[in-house]
């Protein structure tokens, strides 16, 4: 259109068509041909038009942009106004805010800032907020760890460094201990004092050790998960960097306790268990090196947590059996966590409803979004069925340490990026570093909650034969629902031959528990500051797997 109408169209055979093949005025040196200058001529004009169209089209949308962006704008204002008035921001807060905005935008002109009016304060505590909020949803990590710059340690996600300064030490087991039983006396708490619980009460050192024998608690309290849940995580009550309202953590751990079922291996005591040995791995004074000393306290609270809730309300069913098309009641799970570790998914779902009670919330709102991402990751990654890929994972993380490469460049935790909202090095550190504090956290949390093997042998023998009867149930049921049996005969059928039976322990052991162990001991002796669990002494737990290997083969199938 554009050529017709800078050309001219003409019908020269008056038949009242346009003839396009007619080209006179394109052929100005009236040679019947088109030389390149006339082509160009031809091209160049319409394409011309085309693109003073677009440009006049980019024009319009940028106008139109920048209407939405100042109505935008004024909203923004308006709710940062309405921000400062509902909120009574304290003078901590907005010191946090400036220094967080400071790390995140860099030195730049500081000269003004001693003046600041108190909407300065509530606008850089609005856009903190707003700030923490975007990043959350992008890379589902919490920004205070990843926006706080520090030159001497890296950022926990807590927002506080790695070491707990000299005057925030965590309390004593004896004292956790007295305290208890302090508490526990008051009728007010609703909780019965065991007759054998001074008896207990003896125990207050031993039970920090890898070895301690669990059984001895639940021989003197009818409550193990509440006295063990409570001594541990009260020794971090001065090291955190928040408070929580030790009556309201009783009646919490009350709750939890009277959630897990009466099954005869996940339950309470196995829960207590498992929170009691993740405290070892972090305190054991006996141990020449310990998670703790490089995992914040914080953390160490929130993985000491996620021990005693890990598997609460479990049916004592595996995910196999929930996963079987049926009309079982358990299938309920699957269904509801599309197939998604159904029984991690459920525990996570109790745990934090039960910590919405009014009655148990000894922790605020803002100190459990402090915690949520680690403790879910945790106890997810007790789901048997992320084994392989967890060993694959640490497998990866192991090589990137022994190579020296850059955390901010190395790939272990591939497919998940650094978040394009970190712009300096140190942040996107930061956020490596958080997600391999949550990784060790997660990967920890699992080996102890198979742990069992890692115990001295008589007290394996006894978790052994729990489990086994666990397992014999399910066989049975499986039977009855689905008139066949879907798991592994020698581990489900209470029929099945001694041999079986012998060699289907033989093979967790050997195949499962000891290779898990033996590349965590092969990561905490890795020398590298960047190393979250280097030197964690694990050499008491190898030494137990060993041997009870070498004692299990020696016993008769029999008797297994």
């Amino acid at each position: 259109m554009a050529a017709m109408w800078y050309y001219g169209t003409r019908d020269s055979d008056g038949d009242g068509v346009i003839n396009f093949m007619d080209f006179h005025t394109i052929d100005r040196n009236y040679d019947n041909r088109i030389d390149e200058a006339e082509f160009f001529l031809l091209v160049a004009v319409p394409a011309g038009v085309i693109v003073t169209s677009v440009l006049i089209a980019e024009v319009l949308l940028l106008g139109i942009h920048f209407v939405i962006f100042i109505v935008q704008a004024r909203e923004h204002y308006q709710r940062v106004l309405d921000y400062g008035k509902d909120h009574n921001l304290q003078d901590k807060s907005r010191r946090g805010s400036q220094s967080f905005l400071a790390s995140f935008l860099g030195d730049g002109d500081r000269s003004h800032r001693g003046q600041s009016s108190p909407l300065d304060g509530e606008m850089l505590e609005y856009l903190h907020a707003e700030f923490e909020r975007g990043i959350r949803v992008a890379s589902g990590v919490e920004a205070e760890s990843l926006t706080k710059e520090s030159d001497s340690e890296p950022v926990s996600p807590g927002g506080t460094s790695a070491r707990i300064p000299p005057s925030r030490r965590m309390s004593s087991a004896s004292d956790s201990t007295t305290e208890f039983n302090s508490l526990l006396s008051k009728e007010s708490h609703g909780f019965r004092r065991d007759s054998q619980l001074n008896d207990l009460l003896q125990l207050n050192v031993a039970f920090q050790f890898w070895n301690f024998d669990m059984f001895r608690v639940e021989a003197a309290t009818s409550q193990p998960l509440v006295f063990m849940g409570f001594v541990c995580l009260n020794t971090y009550s001065n090291a955190v960097d928040f408070d929580f309202d030790k009556h309201k953590l009783l009646e919490f751990l009350r709750d939890v306790e009277s959630s897990y079922r009466q099954v005869p291996y996940h339950n309470a005591l196995h829960g207590a268990t498992v929170g009691r040995s993740i405290f070892a791995l972090c305190q054991d004074p006996t141990l020449t090196g310990r998670l703790g000393d490089n995992l914040s306290k914080e953390m160490q609270f929130t993985l000491v947590l996620a021990g005693l809730v890990h598997d609460v309300n479990h049916p004592g069913v595996t995910a196999t059996f929930l996963l079987h098309p049926g009309t079982h009641d358990t299938m309920d799970l699957a269904i509801k966590y599309n197939d998604q570790s159904p029984l991690e998914n459920m525990h996570l779902a109790v745990t934090f409803e039960l910590m919405r009670k009014a009655k148990n919330a000894f922790l605020s709102t803002e100190q459990v979004g402090i915690i949520r991402s680690a403790l879910i990751r945790a106890v997810l990654g007790t789901d048997m069925a992320k084994h392989a890929e967890m060993i694959t994972k640490l497998d990866a993380l192991i090589d990137n340490l022994e190579h020296d490469e850059e955390l901010t460049r190395s790939s272990w935790y591939w497919p998940a990026t650094p978040p394009g909202i970190l712009k300096t090095d140190k942040q996107r550190q930061a956020w490596v570093h958080k997600l391999q504090e949550e990784f060790v956290m997660e990967v920890f949390l699992h080996a102890c909650d198979i742990s069992t093997v890692g115990m001295p042998f008589d007290q394996f023998r006894k978790w052994n034969k729990r489990v086994t009867e666990e397992f014999w149930l399910q066989g049975d049921k499986e039977v009855k629902e689905f008139g066949v049996l879907i798991s592994p005969a020698a581990g489900f059928d209470r029929n099945a031959k001694g041999e079986s039976r012998h060699g289907f322990t033989l093979f967790f052991m050997e195949r499962l528990a000891l290779p898990l162990f033996e590349k965590l001991d092969k990561l905490s002796q890795i020398e590298d500051e960047n190393c979250i669990a280097s030197g964690v002494d694990l050499s008491k737990v190898m030494g137990n797997i060993r041997t009870n290997i070498s004692r299990w083969k020696e016993l008769p199938p029999s008797e297994a």
